[in-house]
């Protein structure tokens, strides 16, 4: 069985994603089976025409420059995804505990740096989901382009699965879909205003500002805190986590910079079998903790059609007056057991309506309903 590569002169761009859509296509649409073999072998001999590790689904779109590929496998099963109507799918997936590194990737940022003897203003941490591996990057700002280039840092020990991000500006523009979709990365988003779906990342944070802190307010000389990170970041991947019991940097790289005592053979066991053991403490831990959550947890009542309010995140700058709920807002659907979308305009993407997580919501009653009745 041999494809044809035709020139394809009708591409149009798609404004929302930012990646160029045909309508020509490759018939009949073979079945992955039959797909695979002959793209294996065109991949190495075209290899400027096709996209690498793009080969496991049903159809083929031809562009001049790369292949686009429609794929009938559920998004959780892909590297990738290709159009933005599939974001509703990966709004339902969870983060599962895992004890493979570069699995997954949380990214997040934490501000109000400035003014403390550097000119770095931002610090943007990396945390690998399997390890607890921190990476860490001070800056001056928070475009995409700063994204990016942390993340090529941290691409070039090697390229992750999934990354996990909140829904910054800067994280949904179409030019870092483009970065992540170059490195066949899956980028997985947070509820908005909701950072307890990136828990890791956020948790990690409050660690980190707490020890450059102590070393800020330490140090006998007006030390930059850009350069305090770097002894900071180093003694948290080097201490063993509380639940993990081992260091993040013998999870990630199977090594230590120091050796064990002359008693000892080793510290820890193999790496392999500590990532398991790694991944048996994180699942013990969170059932312990779920246990706790459920007691006091009320199941969300809502469902499409609902009228409800928003609860408002509370950001540090606003104003002390401003009302606490807005609305109120339809939920147009139902993605999740936590998570709805409602006709909430968002400023960001410019979109009619917004995905929001159930703890945000409350149940809205008209004014008539709530008057008083002296009868």
């Amino acid at each position: 069985m041999s494809l044809h590569i035709q020139e394809n002169t009708n591409n149009k761009v798609d404004n929302q994603d930012g990646i160029v859509n045909t309508s020509e296509e490759i018939f009949p649409p073979f079945i992955v089976k039959q797909l695979s073999p002959p793209i294996l072998s065109l991949l190495s001999e075209y290899s400027h025409v096709f996209s690498k590790n793009k080969y496991d689904v049903g159809k083929i779109r031809i562009e001049p420059t790369r292949i686009n590929l429609t794929s009938d496998l559920p998004v959780s099963q892909r590297a990738y995804r290709t159009s933005a109507t599939e974001e509703v799918e990966i709004n339902k997936q969870t983060v599962p505990p895992t004890d493979r590194p570069f699995e997954y990737l949380s990214i997040d940022t934490v501000g109000g740096f400035n003014n403390y003897n550097s000119t770095k203003k931002y610090l943007h941490l990396v945390i690998d989901h399997a390890t607890r591996y921190v990476w860490a990057f001070p800056s001056k700002s928070e475009t995409t382009e700063t994204y990016a280039n942390c993340l090529k840092q941290v691409f070039q020990i090697q390229v992750p699965t999934k990354l996990l991000s909140d829904r910054n500006g800067a994280f949904t523009s179409s030019k870092f879909k483009r970065f992540l979709r170059n490195y066949n990365v899956k980028h997985l988003l947070t509820s908005s205003h909701h950072p307890q779906t990136n828990g890791k990342c956020e948790r990690v944070n409050q660690s980190i500002v707490t020890k450059v802190k102590c070393k800020v307010n330490s140090s006998p000389t007006k030390t930059p805190w850009a350069k305090l990170l770097e002894q900071v970041i180093n003694e948290y991947n080097l201490t063993p986590y509380s639940v993990t019991k081992f260091p993040p940097a013998y999870l990630l790289f199977g090594t230590l910079p120091y050796s064990p005592p002359l008693t000892q053979n080793q510290f820890y066991p193999p790496v392999e079998e500590a990532r398991k053991l790694t991944k048996q403490s994180t699942i013990k831990y969170h059932d312990k903790n779920k246990i706790k959550y459920d007691a006091l947890f009320i199941d969300s009542p809502f469902k499409a059609g609902d009228i409800v309010m928003y609860e408002e995140f509370n950001y540090p700058n606003r104003r002390k007056l401003s009302p606490v709920f807005s609305g109120p807002y339809e939920i147009v659907k139902k993605l999740s057991d936590v998570n709805y979308e409602i006709t909430k305009p968002n400023a960001l993407t410019k979109k009619p309506t917004e995905i929001v997580h159930a703890s945000k919501l409350r149940t809205f009653y008209p004014p008539e309903e709530l008057k008083l009745s002296h009868e």
